[in-house]
């Protein structure tokens, strides 16, 4: 049903067991290090590009650093080595009626970037308590804290900050304006001389009663509870020693919010074996979920003085409070029916009702329902393949499930505050936010699936293959309306949209001498599109506003090509779409000889067609050897590392290195570095790689202090472990990770080393 549409995660928590207490410690330290960092231009290139394509430009402060050589590598000023250490301790026991694990965590990370520190402290508590033969209690408990304090530095812009501009002063304080002749830019190093505080704190319990009734064998009742707290504290001052804080008088932020999630489950299950063969179970549930969340926000400006920072917002001469609240409540219940016979035959019979409170008045409920059906053909005999083949079971399903997906109050008409100016007066007023929908509903999926589970050689070679179907109607999306309404959209149920795919799943056990191997490998393939929007009132049309196209994918590109550059001997054809070479070739997709647009086309998808992953691990005597490969392919996205200066922006940032079009070098790979080059016609083509990948994400090399050592040191395990993660990536993109969803804002994936060793007693 509903607690299923987007995937199920299963956490298993360490759990007691009866014995005496075992004390556990695992400590780790790890270096990192950056990763296809983007190869910006150096001072002097950056310098000659600016000549060619501004010629005359080049501002004093500029020429004067050139001249004397003061070079400026920003991303190096603002990235570091990471590192982090972490350490794990525990205690595990019981008895017959009582077993407890309790355990602490402590992680500190120092990251890549400056100033991105995390510390991180957790308490941990797992008690189960067998009361009476028929009466049992346990907790998960656990406790969180986190200070992320300290505001990370944008890393995109310092890539693209100007390398002959000045990032200190004389005396060693940042400078506030680094290129005098345009104070509207700032130093990308200035989070450093903000005081901030960004701390946490949470706390998750989820406790269980269990009661088997004696009077009925095979009945029990189950009661689930589920709290989580979450607090948060973000404070931000900007003084007189940065930019925003001088012109401002200083500039605080302040935001203090509460999270709540509140569950319970009551679960009726019913198992019994009837006639040796015949294996019945009915559970029912009924269960309830709340989620809040209330902000308290602050802003305030013109502090009289920087020494009390954010604690003296009240002397500031501009304050403005906020607030903001939501909740959302959730109601299911369900019903399901098990039935085997001979463990050869499997039938599970599944009927739910979900509520959601954020939608409409009159579409709350949902109505979903599952039927699933296996056979163990290998313990038939008629089975003609015993022999070769240890394990063959069938797997059949058809059903429904819902997806709530959507931010609470989309169903209901919002209005937000916008003040106005009447002459010399500010007035306050409202504007729309949001149009009611109260026929906002469930979106609803029906997926049939069929599956094989296999095993081979005893079993030491198992594997599956499932083959999917699903058909999703009502989807939850923003439908495009006119603007008439003051906003541009609406949260509506519209269209279809269907995914077909295969996955595949392989375990193996192999032993060879001293050497035994184990290998899990899986592979998915899947396709999605678009069958209907809903939105044409004489057939099927596309929502061009959204970039939705029927008989495409959900997340498509839809752009102009880049189809090269226009060379020396295609001057003429050049003329004809008003352009020449050396500039941008943007390719005519409807041949009508213009560009608009018109021209725009799909340029592949953002989520992936084929995604797999394999870890191998061999075991001699007491070494582990373990390495894990994935994969990502059918992925194509815009980098956006691959724009030069427009003529609007003129040349004030840094770009990437590129192998820019000259009639000496008549290449494709880029146009000419001239402000009118990426033009055609008024339009531009953004360049779209193909990001997908193959990563080599961990490798893991151990070593088990073998019995004898063991007993001399009075220890029950000691582990040495060398990991190293991200160490290889082959693909096709260019200068960045191909992981990110641009090229350029995102901190790129770093290489990790790990060293660690776990004690045991």
């Amino acid at each position: 049903g509903s607690r299923g549409s987007n995937g199920v995660i299963l956490i298993t928590t360490k759990e007691g067991y009866t014995g005496k207490p075992t004390i556990t410690y695992d400590g780790r330290f790890s270096f990192q290090r950056f990763d296809r960092l983007p190869n910006y231009m150096s001072a002097p290139e950056f310098l000659s590009f600016k000549e060619i394509r501004e010629p005359g430009n080049i501002t004093a402060t500029e020429q004067e650093n050139f001249d004397n050589g003061k070079y400026t590598d920003w991303q190096r000023l603002g990235i570091r080595n990471g590192t982090s250490q972490q350490h794990n301790i525990s205690v595990t026991g019981g008895t017959d009626k009582v077993k407890y694990y309790y355990g602490g965590s402590y992680l500190d990370v120092k990251g890549v970037t400056v100033n991105d520190d995390y510390l991180r402290l957790i308490g941990r508590v797992n008690l189960d308590v067998q009361i009476t033969d028929w009466l049992s209690i346990g907790t998960r408990t656990q406790f969180t804290a986190d200070d992320r304090s300290g505001v990370n530095l944008d890393f995109s812009d310092l890539g693209r900050k100007n390398p002959l501009i000045n990032p200190y002063q004389q005396n060693g304080d940042l400078t506030l304006y680094p290129w005098p002749e345009f104070t509207d830019i700032g130093n990308p190093l200035e989070p450093i001389n903000y005081q901030n505080t960004d701390k946490s704190q949470q706390i998750l319990t989820n406790n269980y009663l269990l009661v088997d009734f004696p009077f009925l064998k095979g009945l029990s009742y189950r009661l689930n509870t589920g709290v989580t707290e979450r607090f948060v504290d973000v404070s931000t001052y900007r003084g007189r020693n940065t930019k925003v804080g001088l012109e401002a008088g200083g500039v605080a932020d302040v935001a203090k919010s509460q999270g709540s999630t509140y569950v319970i489950e009551n679960i009726l299950d019913y198992t019994q074996t009837l006639a040796e063969k015949h294996a019945v179970g009915v559970t029912a549930v009924y269960s309830y979920q709340q989620d809040k969340l209330s902000s308290d926000m602050l802003h305030a400006e013109a502090f009289p003085n920087d020494i009390t920072s954010y604690y003296n917002a009240a002397q500031a001469q501009v304050v403005v409070p906020a607030f903001s609240y939501y909740r959302t409540d959730l109601i299911s219940s369900m019903v399901r029916f098990n039935y085997g016979f001979d463990d050869k035959y499997m039938l599970t019979l599944t009927g739910r009702r979900d509520g959601y409170s954020g939608f409409g008045a009159n579409d709350k409920w949902g109505l979903f329902s599952t039927v699933a059906g296996a056979w163990v053909l290998s313990r038939e005999n008629f089975f003609p393949f015993k022999d070769a083949i240890d394990f063959f079971k069938l797997r059949v399903s058809y059903g429904t499930n819902g997806n709530q997906a959507v931010d609470p109050y989309q169903s209901i008409a919002k209005f937000k505050t916008q003040n106005f100016v009447d002459g010399t007066t500010s007035l306050p007023g409202v504007v729309p936010e949001n149009l009611a929908n109260p026929r906002l509903s469930w979106e609803s999926s029906r997926s049939f699936n069929i599956g094989l589970d296999l095993g081979f050689m005893d079993n030491r070679l198992t594997g599956s293959i499932d083959f999917f179907n699903t058909n999703t109607e009502d989807l939850l999306l923003n439908r495009a309306i006119s603007p008439v309404h003051g906003i541009g959209f609406i949260t509506d149920n519209i269209g279809e949209t269907k995914n077909t795919g295969i996955e595949i799943a392989l375990n193996s056990i192999q032993t060879f001498g001293a050497i035994t191997w184990k290998a899990n490998a899986n592979f998915s393939s899947i396709k999605n599109e678009i069958i209907s929007l809903g939105l044409g009132e004489n057939g099927e049309v596309d929502d061009v506003a959204n970039g939705l196209f029927i008989g495409e994918p959900i997340r498509s590109n839809f752009d102009f090509v880049f189809d090269g550059v226009w060379q020396q001997n295609e001057l003429d054809e050049a003329a004809t779409y008003s352009t020449q070479p050396g500039y941008i070739k943007i390719k005519d997709v409807n041949n009508d000889g213009e560009i608009n647009a018109d021209d725009r086309t799909i340029i592949g998808q953002l989520d992936p067609k084929q995604i797999w992953g394999m870890t191998n691990t061999f075991d001699y005597k007491n070494f582990s050897f373990s390495f894990f490969i994935h994969g990502v392919h059918g992925v194509t996205k815009q980098n956006e590392l691959f724009q030069d200066a427009s003529s609007s922006s003129g040349v004030r940032r840094n770009v990437i290195l590129k192998n820019w079009w000259t009639p000496e070098n008549p290449t494709n790979d880029f146009y000419a570095n001239d402000i009118m080059a990426a033009q055609q016609q008024g339009f531009s083509a953004p360049i779209y790689q193909n990001a997908s990948f193959v990563r080599v994400k961990d490798i893991t090399l151990s070593y088990n202090f073998s019995s004898n050592v063991l007993e001399r040191i009075g220890l029950g395990k000691v582990q040495l472990y060398f990991t190293g993660r991200n160490l290889m990536t082959f693909t096709e993109w260019k200068e960045s990770d191909p992981e990110l969803n641009s090229g350029r804002g995102t901190i790129p994936l770093q290489k990790e080393y790990v060293f660690g060793i776990t004690l045991m007693n």
